[in-house]
């Protein structure tokens, strides 16, 4: 893989003190251009922590992400991002990018993690919640064993200071026989003020076959992290992340459909915001 950018974000505001003003950065990883499964993970620079991220796929219509989560170990801090191909297969190259975003750790920094059991149904969710006391400032979600034929989507708990993220598999249009698993990661903090954190969501609705939504944080936050989701089967997330990589305050997630769909149906971006 390679390292394609290392960008600060910027300066928050003076009251700005949860994190430390100017302490974020972006660190940009690709896959190789290739037709195989594959994974791109992202790593931050030493001295700082993940507190979040973002995942992209190009190339093919027929590759899903199933993996997009913070990994917080020995071997360093990072964002890890998995891509599949679905049932049908792609003869195209394809490459897979990941977003971390990184900082000086805020206090309580912790990554919740919980997983679901092995089921079969259409759809399934998994919650993380923070501890008492902290809020949601990043997430990340897993299937296990849904072979790109399950969609993965990532929702927090409400708008404003949220306190838990979602994680939601779907299946495709023609539906996935076998068991699979859910596995949902919080990215959770304590804020020095109230309220340091904040979660802004926007959701696209209509019956074009590709569509975009863009969230906004409040004036004076900039972003610590992507998540998204669609809402209708046979329909997955393309990329959710950063519209720039200097001081965001914007993001940017896109959808689209491996099979016709009746009707209007959304995506929703979701952006984690701190001052």
């Amino acid at each position: 893989m390679t390292v394609l950018a290392m960008v600060a974000l910027g300066a928050a505001p003076a009251a700005a003190t949860t994190i430390p003003p100017g302490s974020v950065e972006v660190v940009v990883a690709d896959s190789v251009l290739s037709s195989d499964n594959k994974q791109a993970q992202a790593f931050c620079p030493q001295g700082k922590r993940v507190i979040g991220g973002g995942a992209l796929v190009s190339g093919s219509s027929n590759v899903v992400i199933t993996e997009s989560r913070p990994i917080s170990q020995g071997t360093g801090e990072s964002f890890l991002v998995t891509a599949l191909e679905d049932q049908t297969k792609t003869t195209a190259s394809w490459m897979v990018r990941s977003f971390v975003f990184c900082a000086v750790a805020p206090p309580g920094l912790e990554i919740v993690t919980t997983q679901s059991v092995r089921t079969s149904e259409p759809v399934t969710q998994q919650r993380a919640q923070c501890p008492a006391g902290k809020g949601l400032i990043g997430s990340g979600g897993l299937i296990q064993s849904g072979f790109g034929e399950l969609d993965l989507g990532m929702v927090p708990n409400g708008q404003g200071f949220t306190t838990a993220s979602t994680v939601i598999a779907k299946e495709d249009a023609d539906g996935f026989a076998g068991q699979y698993r859910v596995v949902s990661f919080a990215v959770c903090a304590t804020g020095n003020a109230f309220p340091d954190f904040q979660v802004s969501s926007a959701e696209v609705r209509n019956s074009q076959p590709n569509k975009k939504a863009f969230a906004l944080c409040p004036i004076g936050y900039r972003v610590t992290g992507v998540a998204g989701a669609t809402g209708a089967p046979g329909t997955h997330l393309v990329f959710f992340k950063p519209t720039t990589a200097f001081s965001p305050s914007t993001v940017e997630v896109a959808a689209t459909t491996t099979s016709p769909i009746v009707g209007d149906w959304g995506v929703t971006a979701i952006a984690y915001c701190a001052r």
